[in-house]
């Protein structure tokens, strides 16, 4: 873009950053941001690929963060419960697959 005289500000590029992690809650939840710079972008889905690999705990903080961002603009409780409930969700899953196959062995 330098080379044309352009900048990815001057062009007015935006975005939003989706994702799932599957090993903290259920396939049916996705982390999304609200739209943002393509830098900002880049700079948010590497935290959030770092929480993901660190853990529920990084993980739930830079979600709770988000959902008080953009026109969601939630409570830091209200927040607090969605994720929460998230996890919960996925939680009561897999205790009832896992109790499923004890039943079966």
């Amino acid at each position: 873009l330098a080379d044309r005289g352009s900048s990815l500000e001057a062009i007015g590029l935006s975005v939003f950053v989706q994702m799932r992690a599957s090993e903290w809650v259920a396939n049916g939840h996705s982390i999304t941001s609200p739209v943002l710079s393509l830098t900002d972008a880049v700079a948010l889905r590497a935290r959030l690929v770092h929480a993901r690999r660190t853990s529920w705990e990084s993980l739930r903080s830079e979600w709770i963060q988000l959902l008080q961002q953009g026109k969601r603009n939630i409570s830091r409780t209200d927040a607090e419960t969605v994720v929460d409930n998230a996890r919960c969700e996925f939680l009561e899953k897999r205790l009832v697959s896992a109790v499923q196959s004890a039943e079966r062995a």
